[in-house]
């Protein structure tokens, strides 16, 4: 395993009297190449990250009538809701050494992924954005997943 074929080749010829098969194993069915197959399982944003706040309150705010967000409302009301460990809209903090790829990345960055797993749509200019049936879906199973059940979120006191 892991050894090509010009290596058994040049290791069959040093043991000659060896009657082990030093070749690597084939496949029963034509095309198999040993690749690992893809899991059909649809995509779930991880608890308590940044995908999965914008998915919650896209769905919340669905829920309350609002389909469609602005970006800055949508970060605003994510990073209110307390569902995401870190910060989903841009860091003002500019690295003195350099560039890293962290000060590149901000918790909106998760949005590519939420548009190309096909959960939230981005139309229109200035940017509006709006969760699909796949991503509604998505939005349940992650509130269930949470035990925040409820979809229009937690009691919220004001005034403090």
């Amino acid at each position: 395993r892991g050894v090509g074929g010009w290596v058994v080749d040049v290791m069959k010829d040093c043991f000659p009297g060896s009657s082990l098969d030093l070749s690597p194993p084939r496949s029963n069915t034509p095309g198999e190449t040993g690749k690992k197959r893809k899991r059909n399982k649809p995509y779930v944003p991880q608890l308590n990250s940044a995908a999965y706040a914008i998915v919650i309150t896209l769905y919340r705010e669905m829920i309350r009538g609002t389909e469609v967000m602005k970006k800055q409302e949508l970060i605003d009301a994510a990073e209110a809701s307390g569902l995401s460990r870190k910060a989903i809209g841009p860091n003002n903090y500019k690295s003195k050494h350099g560039n890293s790829g962290s000060d590149f990345y901000t918790g909106w960055s998760c949005m590519k992924n939420l548009t190309e797993k096909d959960l939230v749509v981005k139309k229109s200019n200035p940017a509006k954005y709006y969760l699909t049936e796949k991503g509604k879906e998505t939005a349940r199973i992650c509130l269930a997943k949470s035990g925040l059940d409820d979809p229009a979120g937690p009691f919220m006191a004001t005034g403090h």
